[in-house]
């Protein structure tokens, strides 16, 4: 019993060493087809703040464009939230896996003409 414990204890500590830290200033681009078939780019400005598996912070498309991100969740080297557009309407979900100074993922979202998808690559500002 002691052992199973001691265990325990020990893989929840090897857990919490490797959980992704993103805390700071994060740039890069996102690829998203638009609901017309249309693929285009934009850059991307991420600041996340991180408390445990919390995740707030903001991100857009300029530098001084800072949209709030919502529900965010760290699990391991996941990282999950939602943003919804300037212009309103309906959130934006992401999905990215951290990989050290690097942040690769998915995004997913609505317009009222149709669903947007793409890719977005981030890297940690030095």
């Amino acid at each position: 019993m002691r052992l199973t414990i001691t265990l325990t204890l020990l893989l929840f500590a090897a857990l919490a060493l490797t959980a992704a830290d993103i805390n700071g200033k994060w740039t890069g681009s996102i690829d998203v087809k638009m609901p017309d078939g249309e693929m285009v780019n934009f850059p991307l400005h991420f600041e996340p703040a991180q408390n445990g598996d919390e995740v707030t912070g903001t991100i857009g498309r300029e530098p001084e464009e800072k949209l709030p991100i919502q529900n965010g969740k760290m699990a391991g080297s996941k990282l999950t939230f939602e943003v919804t557009p300037p212009e309103g309407g309906y959130p934006v979900k992401f999905e990215l896996t951290v990989d050290g100074a690097k942040m690769e993922g998915t995004l997913k979202g609505d317009t009222d003409s149709g669903p947007v998808s793409g890719t977005a690559t981030l890297t940690k500002a030095e």
